[in-house]
């Protein structure tokens, strides 16, 4: 199994700028968030810093969607020959890991090696910045 997928799973459970590596510290990998049951991931304590409402969204989130549910993204991205980028991957910008909630995927085209020490410019998503996480979020509901 690709592991990006596991990571475009748990971006979409959590969501866009939102804390994941407590969530993820809880476990021995992000494959075995994945595999836990609901019950093991509530008795983990990976959502003791979430309000309730919020662990039970994600909670719900993980319940929900499935590794397939991500192949269309990754098949569309490698056709287009757009990297998809995580916290584990050489490539993932240095910088990000040094920001309180970085992004568990980026999405990136071209030389990936120039991002990897690229400084950050904004932490607001700008109109443009915004369209791939559209784009890419009507590929997936449309199936």
């Amino acid at each position: 199994m690709d592991n990006r997928l596991y990571w475009l799973w748990l971006q979409k459970c959590v969501g866009y700028g939102r804390e994941y590596s407590s969530i993820l510290s809880c476990f021995e990998d992000i494959k075995s968030l994945y595999d836990a049951s609901e019950e093991e991931r509530r008795l983990s304590g990976a959502f003791d810093e979430q309000t309730p409402k919020k662990a039970k969204s994600i909670l719900a989130s993980m319940n929900k969607y499935k590794l397939e549910d991500f192949e269309e993204i990754l098949r569309i991205c490698d056709k287009n020959e757009i990297y998809v980028l995580t916290e584990v991957d050489e490539y993932y910008p240095n910088e990000f890991k040094k920001i309180k909630n970085p992004p568990c995927v980026i999405y990136a085209r071209g030389d990936v090696k120039i991002i990897l020490n690229a400084p950050l410019m904004s932490k607001k998503c700008s109109h443009m910045a915004s369209k791939p996480q559209s784009f890419f979020s009507r590929i997936m509901f449309a199936h």
